[in-house]
């Protein structure tokens, strides 16, 4: 009796040894296995271009690019559409770009929305094929210095009131960083719409020595920002409004 107790408890302990490491091996294996689907699971699409017709709006173009020089695009480019000019300047070869999906563009909105992932290092323009060009023509480059000299500007705003007190100062160019941040977020929802104008982020620069503001970017920017100085100057040539603003 004795001896068939010792039978079945050395049985079921050989059973539970061997379920035991059954499941050792399962959650091994899982956990072996797991990288391997979550790395293709996020693999992105191979890199490609193509186009499809349509009687209303043209040619469409589609592309998949999984990132790296402006020569990687163009190869990627080429080898779908082998009539293709494609015109780099030297500079604009070694310009990296993020990796993008776009799809059913026009040519040159494909082209626009490059040079606006490129974050203003490259100008990128397109003609597009006709009756009489068999292939289109891409002309890829870097942002020439008399384009950015037309574009650039720097005005200096005398703020001596903003200056007089550390604290004023520093809470003013917090609001200065929050008006910017709406700025980039109204600008790529225009850029969304289609809206065609440059974005050149405005930079502000306080100078204590000199209590100015040194204002540097697009006109637009600036004109903006020095309206706000301005606004925040005259307010604080007002002890209760200041006080008021502080609490």
């Amino acid at each position: 009796m004795n001896m068939q107790r010792n039978t079945m408890t050395g049985s079921s302990r050989s059973g539970d040894s061997y379920g035991l490491k059954t499941r050792r091996a399962a959650l091994l294996a899982a956990l072996i296995l797991a990288p391997t689907v979550r790395s293709q699971a996020v693999e992105p699409p191979p890199a490609k271009a193509w186009s499809v017709g349509s009687e209303k709006s043209g040619s469409l173009y589609s592309m998949n690019f999984e990132g790296g020089s402006v020569s990687a695009l163009k190869r990627v480019w080429m080898n779908a559409f082998t009539n293709d000019n494609f015109l780099i300047t030297a500079s604009a070869e070694r310009v990296d770009l993020p990796a993008f999906q776009m799809r059913d563009m026009s040519l040159t909105e494909l082209a626009r929305s490059i040079a606006f992932l490129s974050q203003g290092a490259l100008t990128a323009e397109v003609v597009e094929r006709n009756a009489s060009l068999p292939g289109n023509i891409w002309r890829v480059a870097r942002p020439s210095w008399e384009t950015l000299s037309h574009t650039v500007k720097m005005r200096a705003v005398a703020a001596p009131r903003l200056f007089a007190n550390d604290d004023t100062l520093s809470r003013f160019l917090k609001e200065v960083e929050t008006v910017q941040r709406e700025l980039v977020g109204t600008f790529i929802e225009l850029e969304r719409a289609g809206s065609s104008s440059p974005w050149l982020g405005t930079k502000i620069m306080p100078l204590g020595g000199q209590r100015v503001f040194v204002l540097v970017g697009a006109e637009e920017g600036i004109s903006g920002l020095e309206s706000l100085i301005k606004a925040a100057e005259q307010t604080a040539a007002d002890p209760v409004k200041e006080a008021k603003s502080g609490k």
